[in-house]
């Protein structure tokens, strides 16, 4: 999604600031079409994620929302000016930022995850020692021996 976000906000530069007319502004919403459809796959994948981890970590990530309302698309289009380039260019931009903020939250949950593991770890270790010595020890004088 990020490499499709950049491709597209390649386009805006070149359609907002280098004249792209009619052809960057294609481009730019055929890219953001792209990007849109991998966003939503992203989505598909955070939800089950989210479902996956419900009993042990609070996920409330979402993929970013690119679409784009067809009267803004058909002006950026057919009308080509700056107005409707620079709302399609901070469009672009606040959907990158979405998607780093994204990846930093995933990351954050596999961080939380990765420790947790090696607490539950080192308490299953504590507990399968405390285990087998209780199993193993000798009968101290006046109990009865588990042994």
């Amino acid at each position: 999604m990020r490499s499709k976000l950049g491709s597209a906000s390649s386009w805006s530069t070149y359609d907002t600031f280098l004249g792209g007319g009619m052809l960057g502004s294609a481009m730019k919403h055929s890219r953001m079409d792209d990007a849109a459809q991998a966003a939503a796959r992203a989505d598909e994948c955070l939800l089950a994620l989210r479902t996956e981890l419900a009993d042990v970590a609070d996920i409330g990530v979402t993929a970013p929302q690119l679409t784009t309302d067809g009267l803004t698309r058909f002006v950026d289009i057919w009308f080509d000016n700056i107005f409707t380039d620079l709302v399609v260019r901070e469009r672009i931009k606040r959907a990158q930022e979405s998607v780093d903020h994204s990846g930093h939250t995933v990351d954050e949950v596999g961080r939380r995850l990765t420790e947790r593991e090696v607490r539950d770890r080192a308490r299953l270790a504590a507990a399968d020692a405390e285990r087998h010595e209780l199993l193993t020890q000798d009968s101290a004088p006046g109990t009865a021996g588990l042994s």
